[in-house]
């Protein structure tokens, strides 16, 4: 004859609760009292030779089912704080979709932006070297070696003294040129007169 063990539920925790089946388990011989790792106190029989492996495993899947039974009962009050759990997520999960799509839109705006002043950049270079080659072609002679080409990578390599040279020879190269350009200004005024 089998026969279910008689289980006292003393203590219930809020965990989830595993899979099992439903055994039936053979009508022990004596009764101890046992506790299992969730906190739920049940009488156990058992044999002189002591309780297998495989039984014990019957009456913890036992103790689960009439576990379960008794949180039937709060059922109600559960699903409701699921509901408020639920509310409260869904707009959390609202709030964080609207920052997301803000913080997208600054990004696409951003990088416009940068577009923009990378195009500016460019143009400006564009210019500054229009203007250069215009100087150039105007006084006949190089203002600017190549170590002053914004470009050029070498540049930025140069001592000090060099630095130093190139900007006194660029510094003479310009007061002989707008000089030359203030004395042709005074002959153009002299000959209106």
């Amino acid at each position: 004859m089998q026969a279910k063990p008689r289980i006292t539920t003393e203590i219930a925790q809020d965990e989830d609760i595993p899979d099992f089946f439903d055994f039936e388990v053979r009508e022990p011989t004596a009764r101890s009292e046992l506790e299992s790792s969730c906190g739920v106190r049940f009488d156990v029989g058992s044999s002189s030779s002591g309780m297998s492996e495989y039984d014990n495993d019957l009456i913890r899947m036992d103790e689960k089912m009439k576990f379960i039974e008794t949180l039937d009962g709060d059922e109600d009050e559960d699903v409701g704080k699921m509901q408020k759990r639920v509310v409260v997520l869904e707009q959390d999960s609202a709030l964080k979709d609207a920052q997301i799509s803000s913080l997208q839109a600054r990004v696409f705006t951003k990088d416009q932006i940068i577009n923009q002043l990378q195009g500016d950049v460019n143009l400006q270079m564009s210019v500054v070297f229009y203007l250069k080659s215009k100087l150039e072609k105007k006084s006949g002679q190089e203002f600017a070696g190549e170590h002053d080409d914004p470009m050029n990578v070498a540049q930025h390599e140069r001592t000090a003294e060099e630095k130093a040279a190139a900007d006194a020879k660029r510094e003479a190269d310009l007061n002989e040129y707008l000089a030359a350009a203030q004395k042709k200004k005074k002959k153009k005024k002299k000959k209106k007169k």
